[in-house]
């Protein structure tokens, strides 16, 4: 047989029945006009709720002690059937659990932060579709807003709801920040030392840049290495087959530009050997070595215009000894 202790009252209360303190302070009412429970407090706000004076005092324990791998755990459940018991699949966009923070703001409690999840399909038997959400809200505002989403494929979206990838973020754009200490960047991988790696996007034409700061001072700026342990770069390939392999669309060129920010600053290719600048130059001239708009080639791994071998002047004439050819070809030795 089966027995149980049941409590009917003449008449509902919102203290029915209250366990106190010797103090008066509550430990447990019952309301039973909501359908309440109170631990610590005799106008319980939910279902249950739990008071305390401190942070200890209202602390929520859940202990498992068995001899197995199962731990404790707080189960969310939905139902769209309207009786207690009863089945009915959830639709997309149901809410199947949310936790709420929230805290006063001397007039009422109200959100800062929320952890919501939301069907993202029709349910059945073989559709259980759901997304992970969360929220904070900016200071100064009282806009909850959602900052993270995972959604039902596992994609992982920051300032999107929409998420196409495995991590999708997205920024406002911005030029690299050159100063002070505050980035412009959509994403940033920051070290130990100062060192930080911005990545962003320009303003129109909006292309996307990638910046190595000092992240203590903008202003300064440190190198950015590329398969720094070997492996090729492929720029249009996906299958380099040198150290730096350019490959153009289909019928358009492959161009490689050297772009010299202010005028009468020389621009070229050094080519290195073991480390040291030994082999050669190639010098696109301006008027601080003779060759203004043309072409100089040297040798001794030192920009010299004694180490001048050739140059191509800006109309084509090639010098071969000299600097300044007066014909087509002038050569002195």
């Amino acid at each position: 047989s089966t027995s149980k202790v049941e409590v009917i009252p003449a008449s509902d209360s919102t203290a029915l029945f209250e366990v106190s303190k010797a103090d008066g302070t509550a430990v447990l009412s019952v309301d039973t006009s909501n359908a309440r429970v109170g631990i610590g407090t005799s106008s319980p706000a939910g279902k249950i709720s739990i008071a305390g004076a401190s942070g200890v005092a209202s602390n929520f324990y859940l202990d498992n002690h068995t001899d197995d791998a199962d731990g404790s755990n707080i189960i969310f459940r939905k139902s769209r059937n309207a009786t207690i018991g009863g089945h009915a699949a959830v639709e997309s966009a149901d809410v199947l659990g949310q936790i709420y923070f929230q805290g006063s703001d001397t007039n009422s409690y109200e959100t800062g932060a929320l952890i919501s999840a939301k069907a993202d399909e029709n349910w059945s038997g073989s559709a259980l579709g759901t997304a992970l959400t969360f929220h904070t809200v900016d200071n100064t505002t009282t806009t909850l807003d959602e900052r993270m989403r995972i959604d039902h494929n596992g994609n992982v979206g920051l300032n999107t709801n929409a998420p196409k990838t495995i991590f999708h973020a997205v920024g406002a754009t911005g030029n690299p920040a050159s100063s002070g200490t505050t980035p412009t960047a959509i994403a940033r991988f920051d070290s130990t030392y100062n060192s930080v790696l911005d990545i962003g996007q320009h303003a129109s034409p909006y292309a996307m840049w990638i910046q190595a700061h000092d992240k203590s001072n903008l202003a300064q700026y440190y190198n950015l290495s590329l398969q720094p342990d070997g492996g090729n770069v492929g720029i249009g390939t996906a299958a380099p087959s040198g150290e730096l392999h350019i490959k153009s669309a289909a019928s358009a060129h492959a161009d490689v530009i050297i772009d010299v920010t202010t005028d009468d600053y020389a621009s070229g290719l050094y080519y290195y050997e073991a480390g040291s600048a030994k082999s050669g130059i190639i010098h696109y001239g301006d008027s601080s070595n003779g060759v203004e708009g043309g072409l100089q080639f040297l040798t001794g791994g030192v920009s010299a215009s004694s180490n001048t071998q050739m140059v191509i002047d800006s109309s084509g004439k090639v010098g071969i000894g000299t600097a300044a050819p007066s014909t087509l070809l002038e050569t002195i030795g």
